[in-house]
């Protein structure tokens, strides 16, 4: 098997590619993200009138749903918020660390072309 080389050596060829070769010009930088979920158990629910949970439980029990079943809803929501929560935060952990290998791999590809430039 040929070494990886031989075959860009054989061809002539300034890139592998064929194209003219130009300086590597990294992505641009994405815009800082603002929060986009509230922290906190009660971030949600801190509008100025308050108690909406407890409103909506009363309307339904008006309507003939007992507590116990609105609480057993709500729970459920609430469970299910805060799994998300934590998908969303593994998620944002995970970018972090992405967006650190592209800036690695940047600086790396940037080190290596000033080498070439250097040995040409």
């Amino acid at each position: 098997m040929a070494k990886y080389g031989a075959r860009k050596a054989e061809d002539g060829d300034s890139s592998p590619t064929g194209a003219p070769s130009r300086p590597y010009q990294p992505p641009p930088k994405p815009a800082a993200r603002a929060p986009t979920v509230p922290k906190g158990p009660n971030a949600a629910r801190s509008k100025a009138g308050g108690g909406g949970a407890s409103q909506a439980a009363q309307q339904l029990s008006n309507l003939g749903v007992d507590d116990a079943h609105v609480q057993a809803l709500l729970a459920e929501k609430d469970a299910n918020v805060m799994e998300l929560r934590e998908t969303v935060d593994i998620l944002e952990v995970k970018i972090g660390k992405l967006e650190q290998l592209v800036r690695l791999k940047d600086s790396k590809i940037a080190t290596l072309q000033a080498k070439l430039q250097q040995a040409q």
